[in-house]
């Protein structure tokens, strides 16, 4: 079996940091990876017309969102202990 290695767009980002409580939006993303704050992702590229392209790890996107939690909300099926 061959691993696979799942990506994120910053789209993808910001709907995951909105779904953990965090306000959010691309640009910010994009600017906190580019300025060391996530360390979830890399600037890949910068096109001739100032488009950045980023390389988003979205295991480390959850890992990084895991580790900033302060509570935790049951997901469907999981029983909710308090």
């Amino acid at each position: 079996m061959k691993p696979k290695v799942g990506t994120m767009s910053l789209q993808d980002v910001c709907a995951a940091f909105r779904d953990a409580g965090i306000r959010t939006s691309p640009d910010t993303i994009a600017d906190g990876i580019i300025g060391g704050y996530y360390p979830f992702g890399r600037l890949i590229k910068v096109g001739p017309n100032g488009n950045r392209r980023f390389e988003i790890l979205t295991k480390d996107v959850i890992d990084w969102l895991a580790s900033k939690a302060t509570t935790w909300e049951p997901e469907d099926g999981e029983a909710n202990i308090s």
